[in-house]
């Protein structure tokens, strides 16, 4: 299954980073997100608040009693953690 479906990146939209699709496995992501809550709850919770629930990077901050700073780097971090649990490649 692809994701790239026609569905917006909402990551790229917020930041104003154009970020070409990820080709997953959907399985493999709700694993690798399990993994990464057992590991990092917040940057589990900060993936699903922005790419499940459309929330902003300040949304989140105020959810979560962080800065948008940091809700920026812990996206980035959780998405490079989930690509490589889920082998996740770019195209080229």
């Amino acid at each position: 299954m692809k994701r790239n479906s026609g569905a917006r990146d909402l990551a790229a939209e917020s930041t104003g980073e154009t970020l070409p699709p990820i080709d997953f496995d959907v399985v493999a992501l709700d694993d690798a997100l399990e993994g990464l809550q057992q590991l990092e709850p917040r940057l589990a919770q900060v993936i699903e608040l922005h790419y499940f629930g459309g929330l902003t990077y300040d949304q989140i901050a105020a959810a979560v009693g962080t800065s948008a700073a940091t809700v920026h780097r812990d996206i980035r971090l959780a998405r490079a953690w989930l690509l490589n649990e889920i082998g996740g490649t770019r195209p080229a």
